[in-house]
């Protein structure tokens, strides 16, 4: 298909039009000759969506996709009257397609939200963000004419996609619905790391620091630049299998292909300077580790790891004090999203702003759609009734 773009969202300085084309990608090997005009839309997007970046997304397809179907829809665009000339790219949307919606009869086209997802949002670029959803959405009611839903999962409502999203679908009619929403814990650059841990006491977290130094060495060091990311990213895997994780077979090492995962998305992540990880060591040896992506002018707390047999001295609570003072120091960090749950005590406890989560549900394609999703509140409170009544 081929729709073209009216900018009615605010791209009408574009001289001349747009006319945006799609391509549904089903292999993604299909995808690597992308490569670079990629990485070029990732650096011209509304706003880093490391997820459906191409360092990220390709590793994630190629170890993490087995037993899901996962189809990538790219969006180009030509100049009207350019013919049949390739175009350049704006936007990629990476989704899991299920056959029902939680047992509904309707095709799910779900944004991929892995288990490593950071922010699972599309990659759309600035100056045509709001036509390449447009785009999206006319792709799916045209190719997916029948009893289709598309589902956008755990967007923070201060994003940007979000916003262009919610502009989009209002100004449309299109009917959707936030089927849930909840809050998790943010960091947000404040005057000065003490000010912001005021709020902590931190007696107790100075006497257990006293007592691991009257058994070694106490220091407090991070992943510099030049450094070999593999290294660090060794030490990580190996404390985390020590754990809890590597017990219950949810640590990166539990499985090959994910610990593969680990290595090509972190060095990757070195290379582009967005690789951030912090350890407190005891006599050199990792008592516990902080790993961090970073994006534009933040970042994401991606994963944290510690040694058990130290539990009682608060490791992973100190480290955590040491990250935001490194915050703090670092001025071309102003944002993190700690990518925990509502309840997480340390979290919560230590970070002090926190932003809405939400997930969308959007019927774009027909009739059958919207009603299906209008009757989305009395299936949920059937459910819950039939649950009460057992």
């Amino acid at each position: 298909m081929d729709p073209s773009a009216n900018s009615s969202t605010g791209e009408a300085h574009q001289t001349p039009p747009l006319r945006f084309s799609t391509q549904l990608v089903e292999d993604w090997h299909d995808l690597e000759s992308m490569a670079e005009e990629w990485d070029a839309l990732a650096g011209d997007a509304i706003e880093g969506s490391p997820s459906s970046e191409s360092w990220m997304l390709l590793p994630s397809l190629r170890y993490l996709a087995e037993g899901t179907t996962i189809k990538v829809l790219v969006i180009r665009a030509t100049d009207v009257g350019a013919g049949a000339a390739c175009g350049r790219l704006c936007g990629v949307f990476p989704f899991q397609v299920f056959g029902d919606y939680h047992g509904l009869p309707v095709r799910t086209f779900r944004l991929w939200n892995h288990m490593y997802s950071l922010f699972p949002a599309p990659l759309l670029r600035r100056d045509a963000a709001g036509d390449c959803i447009r785009t999206m959405l006319t792709w799916l009611a045209t190719e997916r004419p029948h009893r289709v839903f598309l589902e956008f999962p755990d967007l923070r409502a201060d994003s940007e996609f979000y916003h262009q999203l919610s502009e989009v679908l209002r100004n449309d009619g299109t009917i959707h619905q936030i089927v849930d929403v909840a809050t998790r814990a943010v960091f947000r650059l404040r005057h000065d790391a003490e000010s912001y841990l005021q709020q902590i006491s931190t007696m107790r977290l100075r006497r257990y620091e006293r007592r691991l130094s009257e058994m070694g060495a106490v220091s407090f060091d991070e992943y510099p630049a030049a450094a070999d990311a593999a290294a660090w990213l060794d030490e990580f895997a190996a404390l985390e299998m020590s754990g809890w994780k590597g017990r219950s077979g949810t640590a990166f090492g539990s499985k090959p292909s994910h610990r593969a995962w680990l290595l090509e998305v972190g060095k990757a992540a070195a290379a582009r300077g967005r690789l951030m990880m912090l350890a407190m060591r005891l006599d050199g040896r990792p008592i516990a580790m902080k790993l961090n992506i970073l994006s534009d002018s933040g970042g994401y707390a991606f994963k944290t790891a510690f040694d058990e047999a130290y539990s009682r001295y608060s490791p992973g609570t100190l480290l955590e004090l040491e990250h935001i003072r490194r915050l703090h120091a670092n001025s071309d960090i102003s944002w993190m999203d700690s990518l925990a749950g509502p309840e997480h005590s340390l979290a919560n406890r230590v970070w002090r702003d926190r932003t809405a989560v939400v997930t969308l549900l959007v019927a774009p394609a027909s009739l059958l759609s919207e009603f299906a999703l209008s009757l989305l509140p009395f299936f949920r409170w059937l459910k819950r009734r039939v649950r009460g009544n057992r």
